[in-house]
């Protein structure tokens, strides 16, 4: 039988992450989501344990140059797994998303994320932060 290509616990997670998908897609905003996307996973699930479990290593910094070809390999297999699984995953899904707060991950640490809320972004015309015929408010020309 077949070694799965993701735990049930990231299967989970993943599935979670499918409404968030939707909503940076609908609004051509990919990027960032992949970014953080691969940054909260590999936090939660480095690929060094996966790939060599019996090494005592805390990171692969230790590791050969053979090993860290290996790795590289299999995190770019990993992300191209998760992106197929995430892409075919949405079309079976409703972006529940709408009117929910969005946040910035600020930091991981053993599964935990700090949450940050974005701030709504607004523009000013000029007419609203001051004066445009050269004057300063207050004084006379």
């Amino acid at each position: 039988m077949p070694v799965p290509h993701f735990s049930a616990e990231q299967r989970c997670w993943l599935d979670n992450q499918i409404d968030i998908y939707n909503y940076c897609n609908e609004y051509d905003d990919l990027v960032m989501f992949w970014t953080s996307l691969f940054e909260v996973f590999f936090t939660c699930w480095p690929e060094h344990e996966v790939l060599f479990p019996d090494l005592h290593s805390p990171a692969p910094l230790s590791f050969t140059n053979e090993q860290k070809q290996v790795l590289d390999d299999a995190v770019v297999t990993r992300k191209h797994r998760i992106q197929d699984w995430i892409c075919n995953e949405s079309s079976r899904h409703t972006n529940t998303l709408e009117g929910c707060i969005p946040f910035t991950i600020v930091s991981m640490h053993d599964h935990t994320m700090v949450l940050q809320v974005e701030e709504e972004l607004t523009e000013f015309n000029v007419e609203d932060v001051g004066s445009t015929d050269g004057n300063e408010a207050g004084t006379e020309g």
